[in-house]
């Protein structure tokens, strides 16, 4: 993909020359009928709102990167199997950002008389919301003592009219920049930076630990290597220290304080919901330290990028840090036997990824240990591991499914390992939670009672019709799991011979 995506604008040019883009011009409610619309569309177009109520001149785009097939083409992979692969190239890749003193994204500038809510069409997704909060917003540091800079996605609850919460999960980056400030009794500047190009929000949403980019690890080279051009930055007009993305179509300068407030402004915080978070439940709002705005700036006719944390757009960029940290512990462990990885929908971009084994011969049993423990240290959120033989389509559920029903043995094959990092929602001890690895894959003398049932290609057209191929085949398109069973047929001069589990899945169900 040569395309440059770094503007929102550039993004939606891309887009339309797809045939990937949905305008919508008749006038939307930011509050909740712009998440229901955006809902309803999962899996589908990039969605741009020309006409959002109570915001004239404002726009709303929002399912950048809803299929795999786009996320897979913006990142440069050769099918959605292998974006670990593509990304973990590009991070080792990175573009150098370039400082310029004018910029688009501070043609029109907001210093005095702040109202955010006013201003930026900030939405609401449901009446169960604990208000309106930033799910978009990009919140970019410069790490102390470094020329590097960090991005992150953070929930941003707008209690006030010029402040909002700022929530700092564990294993974040930006979380440590704040707990050395806090004992230095120093604020940390920042700018939160809406609508950049294609590679702020996927670079911002891998925020997790991660060694391939560790703190000091420039982010701002890998934004550029994914929109193929390096990143344009812009001192910040309030905030000594603090730098704007020059294309963002908003910018909330400010700084993270040390005060603390609730993210709710219901009347009894603590006792509603907050909103729908990545896992696809419900979140509960939290005391946080305090985002104060210095400036508002904008671009003229702004974009404001509208992600729901529980949906694909946001789910499938979190998964491509995930995989590229994988594909990259596995290759170092054995490249021959390790082929690649996948994040599933229902893994929530950081939980869980399936690893695909080419075991070549019997010696090769036995790294299934190897390649679940090199990639349960890969990445601190993710809990569950899966391995599966070459034969599986690891973007299909239902196959990864089959093969743990069909291939691993409950008593001998799963096992679970407490670890200090790891996602701590479900445990009450702060830095610990437990990570389980399944092995899917068959032993190699089991290999031989275990393959699967495939049979010859023919040609449809001697006996149907192509419109009626055709008619079918859409429908096949819809059920991915008929898709990927009909993916294993062989070709009449195909490799029958009985050698186990020997043909291996030849491209995704569903791109």
């Amino acid at each position: 993909m040569s395309d440059n995506l770094s503007s929102m604008r550039k993004v939606v040019e891309w887009a339309e020359k797809r045939g990937e883009l949905l305008t919508i011009d008749r006038e939307i409610d930011p509050i909740h009928d712009l998440a229901g619309f955006i809902a309803s569309m999962e899996g589908g177009p990039v969605l741009l709102f020309n006409n959002i109520k109570g915001y004239p001149g404002c726009r709303v785009i929002s399912n950048l990167v809803a299929t795999r097939k786009r996320l897979a083409d913006v990142i440069g992979a050769e099918s959605i199997e292998y974006t670990g692969k593509a990304f973990l190239d590009l991070v080792k890749n990175p573009i150098p950002p370039t400082v310029v003193a004018n910029a688009p994204c501070q043609e029109n500038v907001i210093t005095q008389d702040i109202d955010i809510l006013k201003t930026v069409p900030v939405p609401q997704q449901t009446p169960r919301d604990a208000g309106r909060i930033i799910t978009g917003g990009n919140v970019l540091v410069k790490v102390p003592g470094t020329d590097a800079f960090n991005i992150s996605f953070h929930r941003m609850a707008v209690v006030g009219k010029d402040y909002t919460g700022i929530a700092l999960s564990e294993l974040r980056h930006l979380t440590e920049i704040f707990l050395k400030a806090r004992k230095e009794k120093k604020p940390v500047p920042v700018t939160v930076n809406i609508g950049g190009g294609i590679g702020t929000p996927i670079t911002a949403a891998g925020a997790t630990t991660s060694s391939l980019t560790p703190m000091g690890y420039d982010e701002l080279g890998l934004m550029g290597a994914i929109d193929r051009a390096p990143v344009k930055i812009v001192p910040a007009r309030t905030v000594e220290g603090a730098w704007s993305l020059a294309e963002a179509e908003w910018v909330l300068e400010g700084y993270i304080t040390q005060d603390l407030v609730h993210e709710e402004t219901h009347a009894q915080p603590g006792k509603h919901y907050f909103m729908g978070e990545y896992p696809g439940t419900l979140g509960f709002g939290w005391m946080v330290p305090k985002f104060q705005v210095t400036a508002i700036t904008h671009r003229n006719n702004p974009m404001y990028f509208f992600p729901l944390a529980s949906y694909l757009d946001a789910l499938n960029m979190m998964s491509c840090l995930v995989e590229a940290n994988v594909y990259h512990a596995g290759k170092t462990v054995n490249p021959d036997i390790f082929d690649t990885c996948y994040v599933l929908p229902a893994m929530r971009g950081y939980l869980g990824t399936v690893i695909r084994l080419n075991k070549r011969r019997r010696s090769d049993d036995g790294f299934e240990t190897a390649f679940l423990l090199s990639a349960a240290a890969s990445s601190g959120e993710l809990r569950w591991i899966i391995a599966v033989d070459k034969d599986i389509n690891l973007t299909d559920p239902n196959d990864v499914l089959w093969s743990m029903i069909t291939r691993c043995d409950p008593k001998n094959d799963i096992w679970t390992i407490r670890s200090g990092a790891a996602e701590t929602e479900h445990t009450g001890e702060s830095g610990m939670g437990n990570k389980a690895l399944l092995d899917a894959t068959a032993s190699w003398d089991s290999a031989k009672y275990l393959e699967r049932a495939r049979f010859p290609k023919v040609d449809l057209e001697n006996w149907i019709s192509k419109e009626q191929i055709a008619d079918i085949k859409a429908k096949q398109a819809c059920i991915g799991h008929a898709q990927t069973l009909v993916n294993l047929a062989i070709d009449k001069e195909g490799d029958w011979s009985p050698k186990g589990i020997n043909q291996p899945y030849k491209g995704p169900a569903v791109e």
